[in-house]
């Protein structure tokens, strides 16, 4: 169960990190190009700022999340699923009893809270076999 929760972890973390990447790309600076010919030494670098994702994007990511969540599971052997409604992540696991959820709630969630907060996820929902637990992402991790 800890080698999944940390599995789990580090794939958020890293995909965190490339979606940044792959968004920040450099782009060419043509004026600076044009500044450098004319022996003027450029301009400042305006400072990095990320545009915000648009709800589309967020829609996106929060499939790309679920699908490698889904995958990653069946491949390790864990009898999960996992759905999206809305802004909301549903993982349901049949055998998941009182401690399972405190171990998710307390492993997982706060790893993941930011990566699943930048898809725009607000909520995430454990399934059981007769209970469910939830959490809100606005109260983890900040």
């Amino acid at each position: 169960m800890k080698n999944f929760i940390i599995g789990i972890c580090t794939f958020l973390g890293l995909l965190f990190l490339s979606s940044l990447a792959v968004r920040n790309e450099p782009q060419p600076n043509v004026a600076a190009e044009t500044t450098a010919a004319a022996n003027v030494p450029p301009a400042p670098a305006q400072p990095f700022t990320q545009a915000p994702l648009s709800a589309a994007e967020l829609k996106v990511k929060r499939q790309a999340i679920v699908k490698w969540m889904q995958e990653y599971l069946w491949d390790n052997g864990y009898e999960m699923k996992i759905e999206v409604q809305g802004t909301t992540l549903h993982l349901t696991y049949a055998l998941a009893g009182d401690a399972f959820a405190y171990q998710f709630g307390k492993h997982f969630m706060p790893g993941a809270a930011t990566t699943l907060r930048s898809a725009g996820f607000t909520k995430v929902v454990l399934h059981g076999y007769d209970s469910y637990w939830a959490w809100s992402l606005k109260a983890i991790g900040n």
